[in-house]
């Protein structure tokens, strides 16, 4: 074994934790353990495999798409957009959260 991802892309791994931590948001907000603790054991899973690859991807890795940096960015502006729409005084930030998330779905696949 050569320990390494070879030409495999990141991207799979970052877009299931930024799906996942949002999914745990709305079930959270609506109160439906079936979807917090699905998507939270996919959020653990999602940061493990993320922290794997990047521990065995090749240093100037031409297949992320992207640096690690930018998507550990992108993710970072998923979770604080969600957290500040969760948080917000807003009347029902957990309806904009769940159409976010069937978008966010959508344009994954």
């Amino acid at each position: 074994r050569d320990r390494t991802v070879g030409t495999l892309p990141l991207l799979p791994y970052s877009s299931m934790i930024a799906s996942a931590f949002l999914w745990v948001v709305y079930g959270l907000l609506k109160n439906e353990s079936k979807i917090w603790s699905s998507n939270g054991v996919g959020l653990v899973l999602g940061l493990y495999y993320f922290g794997n690859f990047v521990k065995h991807a090749p240093k100037a890795a031409p297949t992320l798409p992207g640096s690690v940096k930018q998507h550990l960015q992108a993710m970072g502006t998923v979770i604080l957009g969600t957290l500040m729409l969760a948080l917000s005084p807003m009347q029902s930030p957990v309806n904009i959260i769940g159409t976010l998330g069937v978008i966010f779905c959508v344009a994954m696949f």
